[in-house]
């Protein structure tokens, strides 16, 4: 009994010794939590505002090819060399409304509601088809397209764009038989994959004597209507300051709660009383981004755009921190 009361009297002596500190902990925590969690929604509407409800994004390549000979233009190759890698390519028809062609597609370039076995030959001129997860077909029933019947082999996994999600991919298998005389488009999740994709299809085709020409295609965007882009800029900035004038807050507010601390350890002889205070406030931000990081690893499943950009903002308030606790010691060193 008495170990039990020594022991729940030193945690109220701790608590009550530290619960300023717990206090600045939880407020910088929460600061943190806040701003990643808002980046990654700003993040989640531009990338879904860049697919412009279709099923490929501002990565997205259009282009048209061109021979002497205008005939069927066999690209089996690029699919057996794995030239497309996480590439999808469509044939492109700007009046589309949520039935798309598929030429091509890798197999590590969508995901399934429910895994499957990727054995498609986008050769075999075999007709098949897959459907968004929010489409009215389930798996095996059959959509009727050009008076051809075409099975539903998979179901999408959910997707950020809704045109995906309520979309039916149909596929001939005849990547080697295209058409000369029509516009694709080449996409993909990531505009690296895009980049290295084309220029392999672009040097393939050239040793074909075949040129390749991009088409300037461009839907209705938000800035059509609005100055986004400034406005945004303006937010970006108002947003910098007050997170400068916060962090900067919060310095004069722990300075006050530690003055009486200092205050007591110069009497004492300590030379630098200053230094342990602003130590201690830079050791509380970390573990508020130790802290941070540990919620949004178990709440936020995914990271539109990477970690990057999180990573980058996450620097930017840190550097923050660091330049008020520089400031602070400067003025601090010539007041004495």
């Amino acid at each position: 009994m008495k170990r039990t009361k020594r022991l729940q009297q030193n945690i109220r002596i701790f608590i009550k010794n530290n619960c300023v500190r717990f206090c600045f902990v939880c407020i910088f925590t929460a600061f943190l939590y806040v701003n990643i969690m808002l980046i990654n929604y700003w993040m989640k509407l531009e990338m879904t505002n860049s697919y412009n409800n279709t099923p490929y994004n501002a990565f997205a390549v259009t282009f048209l090819m061109d021979g002497q000979n205008p005939t069927l233009l066999d690209l089996s190759v690029l699919a057996k060399d794995n030239m497309l890698d996480e590439c999808v390519l469509f044939r492109y028809n700007p009046e589309a409304q949520a039935i798309y062609e598929v030429i091509y597609c890798s197999p590590n370039a969508i995901c399934f509601y429910h895994p499957l076995s990727w054995d498609w030959d986008f050769t075999s001129k075999e007709q098949l088809a897959v459907v968004g997860i929010d489409s009215e077909y389930q798996y095996g029933d059959s959509i009727l397209k050009s008076g051809k019947t075409y099975p539903v082999k998979g179901i999408l996994d959910r997707h950020i764009c809704e045109a995906v999600n309520y979309g039916i991919f149909y596929t001939n298998c005849s990547l080697d038989a295209l058409n000369l005389n029509e516009s694709y488009v080449l996409t993909s999740s990531k505009n690296t994959s895009v980049k290295k994709a084309f220029a392999k299809l672009e040097e393939y085709l050239q040793g074909q004597d075949i040129t390749i020409k991009k088409l300037d295609v461009r839907n209705t965007e938000y800035g059509d209507y609005i100055k986004y882009n400034e406005i945004l800029l303006f937010i970006l900035i108002l947003l910098t300051f007050f997170y400068i004038l916060l962090i900067f807050v919060a310095k004069k507010i722990w300075l006050l709660y530690k003055k009486p601390e200092i205050f007591v350890l110069t009497i004492l002889g300590d030379r630098r009383p200053q230094v342990k205070a602003y130590m201690e406030y830079i050791i509380i931000w970390m573990l508020a981004f130790v802290i941070n990081g540990i919620l949004i690893f178990f709440t936020i499943d995914t990271f539109y755009f990477g970690y990057a950009p999180i990573l980058f903002v996450t620097l930017g308030i840190f550097g923050m921190v660091l330049l008020s606790v520089i400031t602070m010691f400067y003025v601090d060193r010539h007041s004495v």
